[in-house]
């Protein structure tokens, strides 16, 4: 498979996980934007950031392997600087022009645009398989920890809930 389509073959299988995001976007009925977006970035940019890691290792003819931390960290900093914007936004403008669907989906192909980048870019000829799964395994136990985590300190502080 060329280096090209697989390229392509990645951001798309990337982007599919990545957009299950949008199955939390209900809590937004509960939850303020200026909670419920960093959270919903973190899990677009950590889902779609391992999807895209783990996807492209099969799909080259040459063995290397996408090294994950620095792809994951790209991904999530990419997050982080887009709730920044929002963030701003909110506070200037006192709310959003844009549907928030049309707004996280925008927001979500930058994200999957920047794991599929780092993907890429960030490749290695040796691969930890076992190191690859603990560090997988522990970022996702990380993130529901984090997503329980500020939804009960959200609650405790008063910003959600009755």
């Amino acid at each position: 498979m060329s280096n090209r389509v697989a390229q392509l073959v990645t951001f798309i299988l990337s982007l599919i996980v990545g957009a299950l995001g949008l199955f939390l976007l209900p809590l937004g009925l509960m939850v303020p934007p200026f909670i419920l977006f960093p959270l919903l970035l973190g899990v677009v940019a950590l889902s779609s950031s391992l999807s895209a890691s783990w996807a492209s290792a099969p799909l080259v003819s040459h063995q290397s392997y996408s090294r994950l931390l620095p792809v994951v960290g790209i991904t999530e900093i990419t997050a982080a600087g887009l709730t920044v914007v929002l963030l701003l936004f909110f506070k200037l403008v006192g709310q959003v022009l844009l549907p928030i669907v049309l707004l996280f989906g925008v927001f979500t192909l930058i994200v999957v645009s920047s794991a599929n980048w780092a993907t890429w870019r960030y490749r290695s000829a040796e691969r930890a398989l076992t190191m690859d799964i603990l560090v997988t395994a522990g970022m996702v136990a990380l993130s529901a920890i984090v997503f329980v985590g500020v939804y009960l300190l959200s609650t405790r502080l008063g910003l959600i809930g009755p």
